[in-house]
């Protein structure tokens, strides 16, 4: 792990080292990137269900485009300023509306090929 990347895993939460850690182990081929996408989404997805404050609905572009901003929002403030990971979540954001017939299976295959090839 770089300076910088040592310094982001720190700068992540409690439970965000756990998750960083376990992907870490369970998917040593990963890159420092890909989990850091994973750990945000997942953070991401769990503080916006436990607020309860928006339908979920995985089918509702609505919640998947506060799930992704969400994500970018939460690696701004810990100071994790990834290139590849924000290109990577705008690309998503700009493709919501024509996932919308294609539901939430359109969703999981663009971050399952984000994590699988993109970085």
């Amino acid at each position: 792990m770089t300076y910088e990347e040592q310094s982001q895993y720190n700068a992540l939460p409690y439970k965000g080292k756990i998750l960083y850690d376990r992907t870490k182990s369970e998917n040593p081929h990963w890159s420092h990137k890909q989990i850091m996408f994973k750990v945000s989404l997942d953070k991401t997805i769990t503080d916006t269900v436990e607020r309860g404050n928006i339908d979920v609905d995985p089918n509702d572009p609505t919640f998947w485009d506060e799930i992704l901003r969400g994500a970018k929002d939460f690696l701004r403030s810990i100071g994790c300023i990834i290139k590849e990971v924000f290109d990577a979540i705008d690309r998503a954001l700009d493709k919501l509306a024509s996932w919308i017939g294609r539901g939430v299976s359109a969703v999981v295959d663009f971050v399952d090929d984000v994590l699988d090839t993109f970085f």
